[in-house]
């Protein structure tokens, strides 16, 4: 007895079946590896955060330093609010660009430079969309000279109200010390919200559904101008999570 095959409308009919399913599982796989992504970037600022942690306790309570905070503070240049948008870049490219001590790691590259972490992983978001991706810098960590630009904004001091560069006087202790990248849009890793590192070392989810933290920042990385950070820091200080902390 000869079997009938498939007709053109049923082989039809299953193909439209398995585009809904797969239309309907897509989104909810990708909000799984995101969720993945997320807890994967908290535990890189946990490290960043140990990492400060035995610094400061290696160098009578002082964060690391940077280029690149205001003038006063130990930056490079005459201005009076620093370029708080370049503190992504964990070693400049040229002397001329260094720290006063002369050394090419600056901010969080110094817990690289000083043994306290490991190159890699901990510096990157595997959320990151934008210029600066893992990949790109996987040959200079061990190279003498080379920026490196990490997905990870760095403060380098309190805030306004409390800018001491000694970590354990910095108050209140839910400043903001670390964050997701915040120099342009292209950096920001997560778009909806933003892991934090506060000064008690505590790692926090700010969700930022409607992108107010996004909007601070302008298209290009070169547009920039520091007031932009500047603003994003004041909003997460003042920010509080509606999530449990990571």
């Amino acid at each position: 007895m000869v079997r009938a095959g498939f007709t053109l409308i049923e082989v039809l009919v299953s193909i439209a079946v398995i585009a809904v399913l797969l239309g309907l599982l897509v989104p909810g796989l990708n909000k799984a590896h995101e969720a993945a992504r997320r807890v994967a970037c908290a535990q890189n600022l946990r490290q960043l955060g140990f990492g400060i942690s035995s610094y400061a306790e290696a160098n009578k309570d002082r964060i690391p330093p940077t280029g690149f905070l205001p003038s006063g503070w130990g930056g490079r240049s005459n201005n009076p609010t620093g370029s708080p948008e370049q503190m992504l870049i964990v070693r400049v490219a040229d002397r001329n660009l260094a720290y006063k001590d002369g050394i090419l790691w600056d901010g969080l590259g110094r817990l690289f430079f000083a043994g306290h972490l490991a190159p890699g992983t901990n510096f990157y978001c595997p959320s990151h969309r934008g210029n600066h991706p893992q990949s790109r810098y996987l040959n200079l960590w061990g190279a003498s000279k080379g920026e490196i630009v990490s997905n990870y904004q760095y403060r380098g001091m309190g805030n306004g109200q409390s800018p001491s560069p000694k970590l354990f006087q910095i108050e209140p202790i839910n400043t903001a010390l670390a964050v997701d990248g915040m120099r342009s849009k292209p950096d920001y890793n997560h778009r909806i919200g933003v892991n934090v590192l506060r000064v008690d070392l505590g790692i926090e989810w700010i969700s930022d559904p409607g992108g107010v933290l996004g909007s601070f920042l302008p298209d290009d990385e070169d547009e920039n101008d520091g007031s932009n950070t500047n603003n994003a820091w004041d909003w997460i200080d003042d920010a509080r999570s509606s999530n449990t902390s990571e």
